[in-house]
């Protein structure tokens, strides 16, 4: 794996921004190619997330390193109207301590 500092992570935003993707978030609604024109949406997506909250602590204490995490989020998110959505996704998650765990979740959203 190849860590990048954090110098470089204007043009890893500058990257994915240019795919059209400001927050590493991938998705592509695939109703259309069954029934286009309809008004519902069904996007599977991906979003890749990396996270150290301890990359830099105060002299004299030691990171831990289980605050060092990769997180790998495939999911669906359906929208019955455009108002209306639901999400489903699955969370591994990673951390330089050596352990994992994973997560499912739901989740539902209203604009009014």
């Amino acid at each position: 794996m190849t860590v990048s500092p954090v110098a470089s992570a204007e043009k890893i935003q500058t990257a994915l921004t240019n795919l059209g993707t400001p927050d590493g978030f991938i998705a592509y609604d695939i109703v259309p190619l069954f029934f286009p024109g309809s008004e519902m949406s069904l996007e599977p997506f991906f979003r890749f997330e990396y996270v150290d909250t301890q990359n830099d602590v105060p002299s004299g204490f030691s990171a831990n390193r289980a605050f060092k995490q990769r997180m790998y989020i495939p999911g669906l998110q359906f929208k019955p109207i455009p108002n209306v959505v639901v999400k489903l996704d699955y969370r591994k998650v990673d951390d330089f301590a050596q352990s994992s765990r994973d997560e499912v979740s739901l989740g539902f959203g209203l604009i009014f």
